[in-house]
């Protein structure tokens, strides 16, 4: 079991690495047939009696996909009201669907030092100059940003195009003074308002991704932390010799599920299936793949 337990935590570990971006490739549909995981996110300034020029809509999935079905598609739209853009954009966020009701975060866990955002885009320009613009943000577990990036383009790009954007991290002394333990990810178009109303401008985005190189922070080690049962159904242990180490168990798309500094975490409830529980203590984490029986 233990031997199992070693290829599980090598093997599902790369698997969450990969899959820490929700719905990185677009594929996931709510009931409604909107993007899950993908939200609106942007200044709509709009009056109910505003006479508003857009192109269908300005957020939403398109067929011309990258690989699989879908991509992620932006269109603009400018208010002849008031003379200006309608800026909006898409950001990744822990609710599967687009109820702005709901309470939603958009800080999404991740594991390791992110050193890269990645992804295909296509960008048919029109000729008013548009652009758009992709951002990802990296935050520590007080949620205090760490690390950003941000790229602008406006290159005429018919067919899909690779494009990876560098991430460059706050340092001290060449150092990071904290582990990266949070994403936020973010698309938008970008509007040349000299140009006046207008439409046309197309963005599609897909495969996203994250480039990673290891942390050099330390790890907890099995003489520190020992989680049994491993299959489990009912109740994990925990048992550490690390203080004030707090665990917080995810689902194979990196969603939280639950979060404690207790020494036992009830997962009756929980479907059968591969979690993982992170453990942080101060500045030392691990990863521990978790079946659910």
């Amino acid at each position: 079991m233990r031997k199992l337990l070693n290829l599980l935590t090598c093997l599902l570990f790369t698997s969450f690495v990969e899959a820490q971006i929700l719905n990185p490739g677009f594929e996931l549909l709510n009931t409604d047939s909107t993007l899950m995981n993908w939200h609106f996110a942007g200044i709509l300034s709009i009056g109910m009696n505003d006479s508003l020029l857009d192109d269908g809509f300005i957020l939403g999935k398109s067929t011309d996909a990258h690989s699989g079905q879908y991509a992620l598609e932006l269109r603009n739209a400018f208010n002849i009201t008031t003379n200006a853009p309608v800026y909006h954009g898409s950001v990744v966020n822990t609710l599967p669907d687009s109820n702005l009701y709901q309470g939603f975060t958009t800080f999404i866990p991740i594991s390791g030092k992110p050193t890269s955002l990645q992804f295909y885009y296509k960008f048919s320009q029109n000729p008013y100059q548009d652009s758009a613009k992709a951002w990802i943000r990296i935050y520590n577990n007080a949620q205090i940003e760490i690390g950003y990036a941000q790229i602008v383009f406006w290159d005429l790009a018919p067919n899909y195009q690779f494009m990876q954007i560098p991430i460059t991290y706050n340092l001290i002394n060449g150092q990071l003074d904290s582990i990266p333990a949070f994403a936020s990810i973010g698309f938008s178009n970008l509007i040349h308002i000299a140009a006046g109303p207008h439409v046309g401008q197309r963005t599609l985005i897909d495969d996203l991704s994250l480039g990673f190189t290891p942390l050099s922070v330390p790890v907890l080690t099995s003489d520190e932390i020992f989680c049994f049962p491993n299959p489990v159904r009912n109740t994990l242990f925990i048992q550490n010799t690390e203080p004030a180490v707090s665990k917080t168990l995810y689902n194979q798309i990196g969603q939280q599920i639950i979060e404690t500094t207790g020494n036992q975490i009830n997962v009756s409830e929980l479907t059968t299936g591969i979690y993982f529980l992170r453990l942080n203590s101060n500045s030392k984490q691990e990863i521990i793949p978790i079946i659910k029986e």
